[in-house]
């Protein structure tokens, strides 16, 4: 049995006649008592609108701070069925590599990747008009993890070349232009160079790809006592690898690549020559059944040679050199990799100004394109003036 608490009468159907005169007309609030806050006032349901329901709750309660329980990522409907809202939870995903800089945008931006340096980048002159834009060269420094994509322009008045990226010591940028109607001549260069660094990367990958080889035929060694299907596997391998290089520097220079995967093949070389040692050597040391050692120190040795040539052609990598030069014989734009005895000088004094500042300057796709064009463009516009624009507007 309840009481009022307000006048102790008796509760019908937990209304007080006294305090609610009206209570036939007044849905039952358990809340509603002098130890709460009032709650706002709610029309009843009524019989046009029986989903209506009072909600004790109702201006009382405070909005929760959790985004998840606020109904923006997850929210619960009136069937008792939660719902995921999948597009915020992107939102949140992209706002944060945003904020580390891994989103698309922040890519694009770095390396000015889809814009034109002009107008985009920097502003156009007085009737200046784009003629057309290569995607010249890829530059790189490994050692300060410093990469840059380099493109050259010309309009009716300037030739411009701008490389932007990045390394860990934040963002680069190189930037060289000069007047057409001052420029004599172009001078291009595009020929593989030898790279210590490459070198050195080469013969880290063949450390690693033997030593993989030799441990997981030793571990084989230990569970399987007739190595000969195995050793003729690893003599299969080695042969495939070979006749598989071939076929890709076959398929490779046909299609004008310039990535050649030595890398690749220096580690599958590397994997072979390593198995076929250590199977080889098993002769020396106790008598087992299996193919000769003989043999397969034979095919071991030829796998060696061929990893040194591949290491020797991974060691030299394409060069782009590029002179734009004044009719005072001065570079005006000059791109050329840094020469080997400035390697460290950005330690001490900055990449300089007598090239690139890039220990790499390799060719990108539209390399070859703009070494036939660029000369003939420069040419037309002195003869032509503005009417070579529309012959050579892309």
């Amino acid at each position: 049995m309840a009481f009022c608490t307000k006048c102790g009468k008796e509760l019908e159907n937990g209304i007080c006649s006294n305090c609610h005169p009206q209570a036939s007309n007044v849905q039952f609030n358990p809340y509603n008592t002098a130890e709460t806050a009032p709650l706002v006032n709610t029309p009843a349901p009524s019989a046009g609108n029986p989903s209506s329901s009072f909600n004790p709750y109702a201006g009382n309660t405070a909005p929760s701070n959790n985004p998840l329980q606020n109904g923006r990522v997850i929210s619960g409907g009136d069937d008792g069925k939660i719902s995921i809202d999948t597009n915020a939870i992107k939102e949140g995903i992209d706002g944060f590599k945003g904020k580390i800089g891994m989103d698309e945008v922040s890519e694009s931006s770095t390396f000015e990747r889809g814009k034109l340096i002009v107008p985009e980048c920097i502003r156009a002159n007085e009737g200046e008009t784009p003629i057309r834009q290569y995607d010249f060269v890829k530059l790189r420094t490994r050692m300060a993890f410093m990469k840059a994509e380099g493109r050259l322009q010309i309009t009716n008045k300037r030739v411009l070349f701008r490389a932007t990226g990045r390394s860990i010591m934040g963002r680069t940028t190189l930037h060289e232009e000069f007047l057409v109607s001052e420029i004599a001549g172009v001078e291009f260069k595009k020929k593989p160079d030898f790279n210590i660094f490459t070198t050195l990367g080469g013969l880290l990958l063949t450390a690693l790809g033997s030593s993989l080889g030799y441990l997981c035929a030793s571990g084989i060694i230990r569970e399987v006592s007739d190595l000969t299907f195995l050793e003729l596997l690893a003599i299969i391998f080695g042969i495939g690898v070979i006749g598989g290089i071939g076929y890709l520097a076959y398929i490779l220079n046909k299609k004008n690549s310039y990535k050649k995967y030595y890398g690749l093949r220096q580690i599958a070389l590397s994997v072979a020559v390593g198995a076929l040692y250590r199977y080889g050597s098993l002769g020396f040391v106790w008598n087992y059944d299996g193919i000769d050692s003989g043999v397969l120190l034979v095919f071991a040795s030829l796998m060696s040679i061929a990893a040194l040539v591949n290491l020797f052609l991974m060691s030299f990598v394409p060069n782009v050199t590029a002179y734009i030069k004044t009719k005072g014989g001065v570079h005006g734009i000059a791109i050329e990799k840094m020469p080997p005895a400035g390697i460290f000088a950005f330690l001490f004094r900055g990449n300089g100004a007598e090239n690139s500042g890039f220990q790499e300057v390799s060719p990108w796709k539209d390399t070859d394109k703009a070494i036939r064009e660029i000369g003939t463009i420069i040419d037309d516009i002195h003869t032509m003036g503005d009417e070579a624009i529309e012959k050579w507007k892309a």
